[in-house]
């Protein structure tokens, strides 16, 4: 496989990304979340949208939405399910986005922003939100607090399925001093006798770092949920979603 980029996650899972099983979420507790937290019609900014499912449902409950992701095939997977075309889709990289003050809203869910690859790249992609956003506008971000008591010897096989058609592995490295987490998930097809691997490398980044570094650019924190039902967020090992707004 070439070096790992920002393409790299989303060309290869992406004939895999409607297949529940290998831990990709289904979009609706996340769009019943935004909604909640946006009230009325608003123009809406999706960065790293992968497969579309969640751009597309909020443009059909009559948002304005813009979906960028670097991926080609999933922004197919995008345009197949938009078939009224009612998303704008640009395919570029989060970091090379240039809009001003243009959206009420940007999203940044599941691994999307952790799939860049360094503190500097994060930081410059969180300024590029910040100067998205119309006054008062908020940004909702996906982040993720590692359990890294799960890593022994810095690392961890999972096994998440064993079947008569298929096993999946999941084995895992951490490097704690540049905060990166390596996956691959390895598909056994027994009837095909092949196996598929689908990397991701991400680097994760603490509420502290993600909070500070919104500051720095203006936009101040509202609040910070456990997941997508509004629990409380805790500072346990798992996801979290912040929002902020801009001051």
């Amino acid at each position: 496989m070439r070096q790992y980029d920002e393409t790299t996650y989303g060309e290869h899972w992406a004939p895999f990304y409607r297949d529940r099983s290998l831990g990709v979420p289904s979009p609706e507790p996340t769009v019943a979340f935004v909604e909640r937290l946006v009230g009325s019609t608003a123009d809406l900014l999706d960065l790293g949208c992968g497969d579309g499912k969640f751009a597309v449902a909020m443009a059909n409950r009559g948002h304005r939405v813009t979906a960028v992701d670097t991926s080609s095939s999933m922004l197919e997977l995008l345009r197949k399910e938009d078939d009224e075309g009612r998303v704008a889709v640009e395919q570029a990289s989060m970091l090379e986005i240039s809009y001003d003050a243009q959206f009420d809203v940007v999203t940044i869910l599941g691994l999307s922003l952790l799939q860049l690859p360094s503190q500097e790249a994060q930081l410059e992609c969180l300024e590029k939100v910040a100067r998205s956003l119309k006054p008062n506008g908020r940004a909702i971000i996906e982040g993720l607090n590692p359990d890294l008591s799960r890593y022994q010897s810095s690392q961890e096989v999972l096994v998440t399925e064993i079947s008569a058609e298929r096993t999946i592995i999941r084995p895992a490295i951490v490097n704690q001093k540049d905060q990166t987490i390596d996956s691959s998930t390895l598909v056994f097809d027994h009837d095909a006798d092949s196996v598929t691997r689908l990397p991701c490398r991400i680097r994760y980044m603490w509420k502290s770092e993600m909070d500070l570094a919104a500051m720095i650019y203006g936009m101040s924190p509202v609040r910070t949920w456990a997941n997508w039902q509004f629990v409380k967020y805790s500072g346990r090992p798992g996801v979290f979603i912040s929002c902020f707004e801009k001051v």
